[in-house]
């Protein structure tokens, strides 16, 4: 990227190596986020780049960018336009990987995704419906909503407890905009699903975990077909299905 070449800016993030030193050109090494306006004819040069010095180095191109965070090995970026999320573990290789979080482990919310780092843990802040602060403690992979989550918790449609009490589980719907919350207490209460309402057909959602496994979860759309799975609580994945009936209840059995 060029300095002739940035126009439309729709958005723009800096971040410097920890290391930076501006009087050794050998330490300028910025990393760069861009969104450029689609109506120019440079917005496929939107992504994420790497400076050093006055060279480019391009880690990801054609998607819009709202922000970089770069804590002196790892990079996280989020997304201007969509609540995507990528990382890197060697944003200073010469030919470094970028990796896009998986869509149901994405801080909850819809755009402009402003990352950070505290500490060893990724922090994210988004914007529009079902928007929140989320941390990812695996450098970006998956993200958790703990607070200042924007829904109403005006339509509870289903709880889950383990035998033990444990864990609790809760699904809520905004009413609003029909879109769905999973959450979690063990130790704190966490978001670990959300769904926005225009991906979903139906507004009651059931929940069943397996008897003897409470991170074994199923979340099922109530009179429609959409079934969400997760083998660790929601932690780290889910996996979306489709029955070929519209279900009415699930059970789900257990090794015992």
């Amino acid at each position: 990227v060029r300095d002739n070449d940035i126009d439309g800016v729709d958005s723009a993030s800096l971040s410097l190596d920890p290391e930076y030193l501006g009087s050794d050109e050998g330490m300028r090494t910025v990393f760069v986020g861009l969104t450029l306006d689609e109506n120019v004819s440079i917005h496929e040069e939107s992504g994420i780049y790497r400076m050093d010095d006055v060279e480019d180095e391009v880690l990801k191109d054609n998607v819009a960018i709202h922000s970089v965070a770069f804590d002196g090995t790892n990079l996280l970026a989020g997304r201007y336009d969509d609540n995507y999320t990528y990382y890197s573990d060697d944003p200073m290789s010469s030919d470094p990987t970028v990796s896009t979080t998986r869509k149901f482990k994405r801080p909850g919310g819809e755009e402009m995704v402003l990352v950070g780092w505290a500490g060893d843990e990724g922090v994210a802040g988004t914007s529009g419906n079902e928007s929140c602060f989320a941390v990812s403690d695996d450098m970006g992979s998956t993200w958790m909503d703990i607070s200042f989550i924007d829904t109403e918790l005006n339509e509870l449609t289903d709880v889950d407890v383990s035998s033990d009490g444990a864990v609790t589980y809760l699904a809520s719907i905004n009413s609003d905009d029909g879109d769905l919350s999973i959450w979690r207490m063990a130790s704190d209460w966490v978001r670990v699903l959300s769904v926005l309402g225009d991906d979903l057909d139906g507004d009651v959602f059931i929940i069943r975990t397996a008897p003897d496994d409470p991170d074994v979860i199923y979340v099922c759309e109530w009179d429609y077909q959409a079934i969400f799975y997760s083998s660790d609580g929601g932690s780290e994945r889910w996996q979306s299905r489709t029955c070929r009936y519209d279900i009415q209840d699930l059970a789900v059995e257990g090794e015992g």
